[in-house]
C-alpha cells in the first residue's frame, strides 16, 4: 500500500456541469476512446434520478449509449484532463472535455 497522495481532486457536480457545457465535444473511454458531441441538459434538475448527460456515438460499426444521473455524481473526481463520472449502470467512465481554440 502506497502512502503517496492521490492525484484526484473532487469538484461539485455544478462545476463539472459548467465545464461540460463549455466543451465542444467529449472524449469517452468505454474500453476504447470515442469522440462524441455531448448531449448535456440545459440545467441541473436537483433530482437524484435526473439524467444530466447522455452520450451516443458509433465507432467502427459499434454503437454506444451512456447516461449519467445527478444522484450518482454529486461530487466528481478529476484526474488530469478527465472527469470521472459514474454512469447509470454504476460504472466509472472517464470523460475528457474537448475545447476549440481560434488559431488565427
Amino acid at each position: 500500500m502506497s502512502n503517496a497522495p492521490s492525484s484526484h481532486v473532487s469538484i461539485s457536480l455544478n462545476a463539472a456541469f459548467q465545464i461540460l457545457k463549455e466543451a465542444e465535444a467529449v472524449l469517452v473511454d468505454l474500453g476504447g476512446n470515442c469522440v462524441t458531441f455531448s448531449g448535456i441538459g440545459e440545467a441541473l434538475d436537483g433530482a437524484p434520478e435526473a439524467e444530466f448527460l447522455n452520450l451516443h456515438s458509433e465507432s467502427e460499426g459499434e454503437e454506444f449509449d451512456v447516461a449519467f444521473r445527478e444522484g450518482d455524481n454529486f461530487t466528481v473526481e478529476i484526474d488530469g484532463n478527465d472527469l470521472l463520472l459514474v454512469d447509470t449502470e454504476g460504472n466509472q467512465v472517464n470523460v475528457t472535455p474537448l475545447f476549440s481554440r481560434n488559431l488565427v
